[in-house]
């Protein structure tokens, strides 16, 4: 059993930007703004915007141990419950898909545990085509990886994060380097 890990890098706050859903409603009491919490202060979410569907392509290659997959799992779950996306597509992959492994949430299945007993080499190029062909609601794709992998081109025009755990800088898209910390 993994742990999840609180995410310490706050690079989800650019994902504010692809927030253009409205929201059923503006302010929330079900759910507490964390951030303003140990202040004393109780203030309600405001979902006046979400996130729409998003996929998490996640990367499962042989370069990533058990440490960093439990860190990608505190990225997905922090964009889970902050950003509140309309649904999120996990797609581990390696050098393809792992295809029995794909999951789909909401908000309200978190936290979730990311799992894949699978491994490979690496290109997280799969993972876009098999994006681009079975999803094509997907309004942003967040590609989790250490950046050892081919970048392909923007041939579809959805937007992609490449979130990168390294000093690699993906060929397209925006990167935001990630911190592993413990």
């Amino acid at each position: 059993t993994s742990k999840l890990l609180e995410v310490k890098t706050p690079w989800h706050t650019k994902l504010l930007r692809f927030m253009t859903q409205p929201s059923d409603d503006d302010f929330s009491w079900a759910k507490l703004d964390r951030r303003h919490i140990a202040q004393d202060v109780y203030l309600p979410w405001f979902d006046g915007q979400s996130l729409g569907e998003v996929a998490f392509i996640w990367d499962v290659s042989g370069s990533i141990g058990s440490r960093m997959k439990n860190h990608f799992a505190g990225h997905f779950n922090t964009v889970l419950e902050t950003c509140q996306p309309s649904k999120v597509i996990t797609l581990p992959c390696h050098t393809s898909v792992v295809v029995e492994d794909i999951g789909e949430y909401t908000p309200d299945d978190y936290p979730v545990t990311l799992e894949c007993g699978r491994s490979g080499g690496t290109d997280m190029t799969e993972g876009l085509h098999y994006v681009y062909q079975n999803y094509p609601d997907v309004e942003l794709i967040i590609v989790l990886t250490d950046g050892y992998t081919p970048f392909g081109k923007d041939v579809y025009g959805i937007p992609t994060l490449w979130a990168i755990t390294t000093d690699v800088v993906a060929d397209w898209g925006e990167t935001v380097q990630i911190e592993i910390t413990d």
